[in-house]
């Protein structure tokens, strides 16, 4: 799917639950203010874009939500669920946060206005229990597992017990290692590199991510996204779908 059947509002400030549906099979398709240019078949029965990029090199299935990925040619594969979230944080870093859609989650996500989703990220609900309990989920599956798997001690997980509070997602300054500690959270535990550059970066719980949030730098992405694309915009005005435009745009010549 290429930039062209991007989707399209005339203010971007209409939540994403007054969106209409991309018309690729049976596919739920929902992106703003992003590039996608990975193939989108109907195996992809829900997608959610905002303020990204996905190059070609990434790997689709259902139930996917991608928020705030800056330009990349990253080899990323999103299994069934698997999401993510990076946010800007001061002036050059990014906290790279990997989650879980759930139908609670896309729910919540459906409800909340675009441009404040890394102050209200969808996936808080799911951040509950103790990091030490066999039944507390993270991405997907159980959180003890996940840091077994990546031969991660209990001990290192500042913030206490509780996966509200406890440090997890890491805050990296170049947009090669968001990748690179992005593949070794989801899918590739033995990553050489991952758990060294985890390990060694300053990480922060939900909370602090919220609060540390640059909007500036969000606001930038998303209006750059969409002045390179509004051309592809322009010219496929016919096809009738449906793209946010950054809510500081004031040009509405390409609004269908």
């Amino acid at each position: 799917m290429k930039p062209d059947t991007l989707l399209h509002s005339n203010n971007g400030t209409a939540p994403a639950e007054d969106c209409n549906m991309s018309p690729v099979g049976a596919v739920a398709l929902y992106v703003g203010c992003s590039e996608l240019w990975t193939t989108v078949t109907p195996d992809n029965a829900f997608l959610y874009v905002y303020n990204s990029c996905v190059s070609e090199q990434w790997m689709l299935s259902s139930d996917n939500i991608i928020i705030g990925v800056p330009v990349n040619e990253w080899h990323i594969e999103l299994k069934a669920g698997q999401s993510v979230m990076v946010v800007p944080v001061d002036d050059d870093a990014w906290v790279v946060c990997p989650f879980f859609c759930d139908d609670h989650t896309a729910e919540l996500l459906l409800q909340t206005d675009v441009r404040l989703l890394p102050t209200t990220p969808p996936f808080t609900d799911q951040l509950t229990g103790s990091t030490m309990e066999a039944t507390t989920q993270f991405i997907g599956q159980p959180f003890v597992r996940w840091a077994i798997e990546r031969r991660i001690a209990f001990e290192q997980i500042s913030g206490g017990e509780s996966m509200l509070s406890a440090r997890i997602f890491p805050v990296v300054h170049d947009i090669g290692d968001i990748g690179l500690v992005l593949r070794w959270m989801l899918n590739e535990g033995h990553l050489p590199g991952g758990r060294l550059l985890w390990n060694e970066s300053s990480k922060m719980n939900i909370a602090e991510v919220s609060q540390s949030f640059n909007p500036q730098r969000y606001q930038e992405q998303g209006s750059e996204f969409y002045r390179l694309h509004k051309p592809f915009l322009q010219r496929n005005y016919s096809q009738q779908i449906y793209h946010a435009v950054p809510n500081d745009s004031s040009d509405t010549t390409a609004t269908l």
